[in-house]
């Protein structure tokens, strides 16, 4: 029973399509977590005080509430992997943004941005994993998943202030649209065999054109 149950634990890292998912996933939540930890510094720097960066990030569940009821639909009916690297390219260019960012008006500008590509991507990435996985050991995918992310957001704080402090802003947001092609890029390159592992779990005949 204690093989079985390691084999189970296992067997998501034995899956190297998911693990290149994975550190997909990684990376991206160690961009997307930069709103809660550099960004309120950031914007301290340009005088920017905690009230309005309250506000300003406020926008973000409003826009969520507002816009995910109509995305989601149409987003269900495309490709997976090719949501997550447009939705992606979305937050790089948000958190980009900051770079050129000195007003709260530039900063929300990004945080719309970014929060439309964090409606391509947090669900879209949950669903993908659902599917992924094997149904008699789901969960053990998802919490694979819940981990990497889980590694991220704590990575996150401490790598973002290390830039922040010793190149500045501009890198620091000028690299996380770098990094954010480069996730976009790795979904594109997955996108065929995930697709396809999809569609065998799933029991769904091959998809042409997606």
């Amino acid at each position: 029973r204690r093989a079985s149950q390691w084999s189970e634990f296992a067997a998501p890292y034995r899956d190297k399509a998911f693990v290149l998912f994975l550190g997909l996933s990684f990376l991206f939540a160690l961009v997307f977590m930069q709103n809660s930890s550099t960004l309120p510094l950031a914007m301290a720097a340009n005088g920017i005080g905690t009230s309005t960066y309250g506000v300003v990030l406020a926008m973000n569940g409003v826009l969520i509430v507002l816009l995910q009821p109509f995305l989601s639909p149409f987003l269900t009916t495309r490709n997976r992997s090719h949501t997550l690297a447009a939705s992606t390219v979305l937050v790089g260019i948000g958190f980009g943004l900051n770079a050129f960012a000195h007003t709260a008006p530039l900063y929300a500008l990004g945080v719309i941005v970014w929060t439309v590509g964090e409606i391509g991507v947090l669900p879209v990435s949950n669903a993908l994993v659902a599917d992924l996985a094997p149904a008699e050991i789901r969960g053990r995918y998802q919490g694979a998943y819940g981990l990497s992310f889980s590694l991220a957001v704590s990575a996150a704080p401490a790598f973002g202030t290390l830039v922040l402090q010793r190149l500045g802003a501009v890198a620091l947001w000028g690299g996380c649209l770098c990094v954010a092609l480069a996730i976009a890029a790795g979904h594109l390159a997955l996108a065929r065999r995930l697709t396809r592992t999809r569609e065998l779990r799933l029991g769904m005949p091959p998809a042409h054109g997606h």
